[in-house]
Order: structure tokens, then C-alpha cells, then sequence
């Protein structure tokens, strides 16, 4: 809950209490001025590099966090803060040394033993995470810091009654900031759940979801669903120009959150002529741009007249080249942002011999999965509440019945189900789609090593498992307000 030891300068702890504030910008710009004065203070140099990158501006952060180390090469704060600075950009392995050199330096080092188990974390190297957090907790049993990382540990190793012990230790600390109370709510809930008891679970789950942040307006959604499908006809669809830019090498996967689109990816990934590029903003932005409506972050196109063909060439230009840059010798390139399913009409213009991935999942598992996760940002306003998620699934659900029957677009319908009780043959089934040669590197999937920045991280990077499916049935009872809502064929086994 601290971002780091605050025994440094006056300029040092003032700028940290303005980034503690989110008043960013003015702590950078009050470090720059101190530095200027005083060039050798390598505490300062330190805070902005970090704060540097927080912003974007990771180059020069390391950079100037080097010098910072050059001056102060025993200073176990600054090798946390070059490591922290190393984490963000993924480089979890070397942020790992930086933190394992600071407890050298300083044996206990809280900050450190922290930093320490979310890289190990981040390279899903559970064991010694749990292992270096319980360690330190022996030490330090009050600290928040430290629960919180044996919390987020306990969970990976399979130690469910201590990670809910270190959970409820940390809800019962007085001030706990919001965002992070909401995350050890959902913690707790997962823990009860894990260790089989359902009810005190799904009671945990639902104060956990109404203490999260709601920005959600269901009837909008479903008012602007019923728009898109009246708009988007096939007749209408014929008139909007279709860009003379090909497209072959794009695969856009979409589908509900928790669907299995990250598992998809990571199968296709793993083939040596393709790229899982994550989930991409870039048809988000053009929406936005074609729309005026560039602050929300989901827009519906409702209205076709801005799909002229200048701005249909432009808007294809601009994603092809940002895609391309990514991936240059790649012959596909997969897109698993889930909600671009909105966008299907649009995508079918913009580039011609796309293809898309639809991924299923029973809808009662699916929306479960959902209510049971903590999303960060408000673009799931529709997670934290049955009703709201099952009026979300409905209008997802036919606007993706009304693409299929009035696109030309090729879409290819995976089920999780037949994922987990198949694996090769579907994958094969993807693959052959894509129109690649199969390869055997895709059924090990779980060795491709790329970064997968979602909340199915953990399993995209293990062998498939059965346990997630029909996980839906011992909350049945509590489940009435999004039973009522879903989609009877949107139902894997109605039994």
C-alpha cells in the first residue's frame, strides 16, 4: 500500500506525496527543477524515473535511474525503483535480479520481498512468490504490504485457508484504499470458493461486486443493440464501399469476456507464422473517430453516412500499418479484443478477407466467470451485477446472431466446451481456418512464451483443464436474476 520508504530529502518526499495524489505531472516537473539545482541527488533521480515511466516515458526513465545507480550502487531503494521501472515493461526477469540485489543490500527489505513476489508472479514462478512472501511475513506478520503479496501468492500454490487468512488481515486494516479493498474483497470471495464453500462465497462475491466502481447504463445498451441490427441490414451493408486494401493476414477473435478468447490466441500464437497481437484499441479508436464519440470508451456506429470511402481507405490504412509494425514477416495477425464483436459490420468493410473467431462458452459459466472477477477499468460497468450481465449477454448475443445472417465475413464458432474436451481437434479446426499448415507447436501452448496481459494470464500458460466447466451449478440457487436474462441457446446442457 506504500510505493516506497519515505525516509529521503524534503523535495523527495514532497514530490512523492503529489504522486500519491495522482498529481503526477507536477511532481515530475518539481523533481526536474530540484535536479537542475542539484544534479547529484540520486534519491530524486530515482522517484522520477519511476514516475517517468508511470507515464510513458520508460526509455528515459531507466535511463536516468542508471545514472541514479551509478552514484548510489548500494542503495536498496533504487535497485526496487529500477526494478519496479523493469516489471512495468515486462522485463520481470531482470526487475527479479534488481529485487533479490536489494535484499542483499538489505536483508528484510519490505519493499523489496513485495517487489520480489509480483515478478515471480508475473513469470507464474508461484512456488518461490509463496515461498519468499512467507518468509518475510514471519518476520513483518502486521505488514500490509507483505500480506497482500502473500495473499495474491497463496492463491497460485493451492494454500487457500492461509492466503484468506493474509486477505482478511488486510481488509482489516483501517484505510485501505478503495480499488485495492474491492481486489482483496473479490481475493476472499475466490478463496471461500476454492475451498468449497459455495454459499459463504457467493455472499462474499456479491459484496464484492457492489463495492466495486458501476458506470453502466443497461437500457442504453440494449436501446443502441436494437439500433445497430435495425441499421446494419444486409441491404444497407452493400451500399457502404468496401476498402481496396486486403486484409488476409487479420484475425479478429471476439466473444464474451471469459470465453475462452485468450486460450484461442495463445493456440494460434504458438504457430510460427502467426502473431497474437492481445487486445488491440486501434478498432476502438477508429469507431470513436468515425462516431465523434472519442471519450467513450465502447461507441456503437448507428449511423452509416460517415463510412464514405475516404474515410473507409483511411480507417483500414491506419489499422493495417499498426498492426504490420507489430508483427512485419507475420501471415496472421490475431486481435482478441472481445468486444469488437460490436464492430463486425464495420470490420467487414474495412478489411476485406478478415476472419473472426467467435468463442462460446455456456452462458451461465461464461457470466459466472465474469461475476467473479474484478475488472479494472469501467468498460465492464455490466460485470457487477446478475441482472446487468444478463441483459449484457442477451443483447451480445443477438446482435452476434444478426452478424452471422447478414455478413459476408467468414466466422468460425468456437465453443469452449469442445476446446477442453478436444483440444487438438479443435485447435487443428482453427488452424486449417486461418488456411496455415498445422504444426504440433500449437497442442503446447502453454510453452509459447509471450506476454498475455488479461485475466486468463494464468491459464493460458498451463495445460487445459476440465475444472471450469459446469462450474455454474453449486451457485445455481443464487443465480435467478441471470438465469432469467440468458438466452435459452446460449445454454451449453439446459439440464
Amino acid at each position: 500500500m506504500r510505493l516506497n520508504p519515505s525516509n529521503k530529502a524534503p523535495v523527495v518526499q514532497q514530490a512523492q506525496a503529489l504522486a500519491n495524489e495522482r498529481r503526477i505531472t507536477e511532481a515530475v516537473s518539481m523533481l526536474k527543477t530540484h535536479l537542475k539545482k542539484q544534479r547529484a541527488d540520486a534519491d530524486a533521480m530515482g522517484l522520477l524515473g519511476v514516475l517517468l515511466a508511470d507515464i510513458g516515458q520508460g526509455a528515459e526513465g531507466r535511463r536516468i535511474l542508471k545514472k541514479a545507480l551509478r552514484l548510489k550502487p548500494r542503495s536498496a531503494d533504487l535497485r526496487c525503483r529500477y526494478g519496479r521501472v523493469l516489471a512495468k515493461d515486462d522485463q520481470h526477469d531482470l526487475a527479479a535480479a534488481e529485487f533479490r540485489a536489494a535484499m542483499e543490500i538489505q536483508p528484510g527489505h519490505t519493499w523489496a520481498i513485495r517487489c520480489l513476489v509480483n515478478a515471480c508472479l508475473g513469470m507464474h514462478q508461484y512456488d518461490e512468490a509463496y515461498q519468499a512472501a512467507t518468509r518475510a511475513l514471519a518476520g513483518s506478520p502486521q505488514d500490509p504490504d507483505l500480506l497482500i503479496a502473500h495473499s495474491r501468492a497463496a492463491v497460485h500454490v493451492k494454500k487457500h485457508e492461509q492466503g484468506l487468512k493474509s486477505t482478511e488481515a488486510v481488509l482489516g486494516l483501517p484505510e485501505v484504499p478503495t480499488d485495492l479493498r474491492v481486489q482483496m474483497l473479490f481475493q476472499r470471495a475466490t478463496f471461500l470458493a476454492k475451498l468449497g464453500r459455495h454459499d459463504l462465497a457467493f455472499a462474499a462475491y456479491v459484496k464484492a461486486n457492489k463495492a466495486a466502481p458501476k458506470v453502466y447504463d443497461a437500457a442504453y445498451n440494449a436501446e443502441q443493440t436494437d439500433e445497430m441490427i435495425r441499421v446494419w441490414t444486409r441491404e444497407r451493408i452493400a451500399t457502404i464501399p468496401v476498402s481496396s486494401r486486403k486484409a488476409d493476414q487479420s484475425v479478429f477473435i471476439v466473444g464474451m469476456p471469459r470465453s475462452g478468447t485468450s486460450l484461442v490466441e495463445q493456440i494460434i500464437a504458438s504457430h510460427p507464422k502467426a502473431f497474437g497481437a492481445g487486445e488491440l484499441s486501434n478498432i476502438q479508436r477508429i469507431v470513436g473517430k468515425l462516431t465523434e464519440r472519442e471519450a467513450e470508451p465502447i461507441s456503437f456506429v448507428t449511423d452509416l453516412l460517415p463510412l464514405s470511402r475516404p474515410n473507409i481507405e483511411n480507417a483500414s490504412k491506419h489499422y493495417l500499418d499498426r498492426t504490420r509494425e507489430m508483427a512485419p514477416g507475420a501471415e496472421r495477425i490475431t486481435d482478441k479484443m472481445p468486444d469488437n464483436f460490436r464492430a463486425l459490420g464495420l470490420i467487414d468493410r474495412l478489411l476485406p478477407g478478415a476472419r473472426v473467431i467467435h468463442c462460446t462458452r455456456d452462458a451461465r459459466d461464461n457470466c459466472l466467470s465474469i461475476f467473479t472477477l474484478f475488472f479494472i477499468g469501467k468498460e465492464n460497468g455490466f460485470a457487477y451485477d446478475l441482472a446487468d450481465l444478463g441483459g449484457f449477454y442477451a443483447d451480445y448475443w443477438r446482435l452476434m446472431k444478426h452478424w452471422k445472417e447478414v455478413l459476408d465475413i467468414p466466422i468460425l464458432e468456437v465453443a469452449y466446451e469442445d476446446m477442453v474436451a478436444d483440444t487438438e481437434s479443435q485447435s487443428r479446426r482453427l488452424i486449417d481456418f486461418l488456411g496455415l499448415e498445422w504444426d504440433d507447436r500449437c497442442l503446447d501452448f502453454h510453452k509459447t512464451k509471450r506476454l498475455t496481459k488479461t485475466l486468463s494470464a494464468d491459464q493460458v500458460n498451463k495445460p487445459i483443464y476440465k475444472s471450469s466447466v459446469a462450474r455454474w451449478k453449486p451457485y445455481e440457487k443464487h443465480l435467478g436474476p441471470l438465469l432469467e436474462r440468458l438466452p435459452p441457446d446460449a445454454l451449453r446442457d439446459p439440464g
